[in-house]
């Protein structure tokens, strides 16, 4: 439904905000000295929780279908823990 989709939009930008506030905190509480370290630092999670979100739905898609074509409820399941993650974030 439309509603949902609005729901789930927001919940994705909830989530991606995390990352202005990730670099807003390197920012204030790294040394001057230190601070492309932090900010570095603060990109290399970012690229390592990214790069291993899509090989996980992947295989959470391939073993929720069971060799069977995905169908909506595959990708329910597996965006499912998507949601999860942006949970634990949010805590």
């Amino acid at each position: 439904s439309k509603e949902l989709l609005v729901f789930w939009f927001l919940c994705l930008g909830i989530g991606a905000s995390g990352q202005g506030i990730g670099f807003i905190l390197m920012a204030e509480t790294c040394q001057r000295s230190n601070l492309a370290a932090g900010l570095g630092l603060n990109n290399t999670i970012i690229s390592l929780i990214c790069s291993a979100n899509a090989p996980l739905l992947g295989w959470l898609l391939d073993y929720h279908s069971q060799g069977e074509p995905s169908s909506v409820s595959n990708y329910h399941f597996a965006f499912s823990v998507m949601i999860a993650l942006a949970a634990i974030g949010l805590i």
